[in-house]
């Protein structure tokens, strides 16, 4: 058993949410995905907010967005604002663009300057699934009647488009 492996065992259900925040730390630099998200959770079930923004760090790593947009959204709400931007980040990644930007930009008001790219980025992105949005609505001749389509949803004068549901037992979507 290394350092780790006995912090570990020692710190795991101590309610110490200082130490196991720490310990999750050492295991994330080590690699150990695993056992930094454990610590993290228990520290953050604890109420802490340095403890969220750390296992939002490691889902995203693990590439659980939806669960790291959580996490990150709890740190933000206990005081933890320098992961504000990481939720920006995640909301990104998730190409939630529009809800990405004002998140980005109260990062970027805050003082955090590693908010300026990300922004650019979801402005581009926001723009660019409209284009494709726009162009991916087949036209229809008049008169004919509107059949169910898996293409986007999109309401050209509002902005707002929406990708058909992944779920197979959802009806698709049909165009407007």
């Amino acid at each position: 058993m290394d350092g780790l492996d006995a912090r570990l065992a020692r710190s795991l259900g101590s309610g110490d949410a200082d130490e196991l925040y720490h310990l999750g730390y050492d295991l994330a630099e080590a690699g150990r995905l695993s056992g930094a998200r454990r610590c993290f959770e228990e520290a953050a079930a604890q109420g802490s907010a340095v403890a969220s923004f750390g296992l939002g760090n490691v889902l995203r790593e693990l590439g659980l967005l939806d669960e790291a947009l959580d996490a990150f959204a709890t740190a933000v709400e206990g005081g933890e604002e320098d992961a504000r931007l990481s939720l920006g980040l995640v909301l990104l990644d998730l190409e939630r663009w529009a809800e990405a930007l004002p998140v980005l930009k109260t990062a970027l008001a805050n003082g955090d300057d590693g908010a300026q790219a990300p922004i650019g980025t979801a402005l581009r992105g926001s723009a660019t699934w409209q284009v494709r949005c726009t162009r991916s609505v087949p036209r229809r001749p008049a008169g004919t009647s509107r059949e169910p389509s898996s293409s986007p949803s999109c309401s050209v004068s509002s902005g707002i488009c929406r990708r058909p549901s992944a779920s197979p037992s959802a009806p698709p979507r049909p165009n407007t």
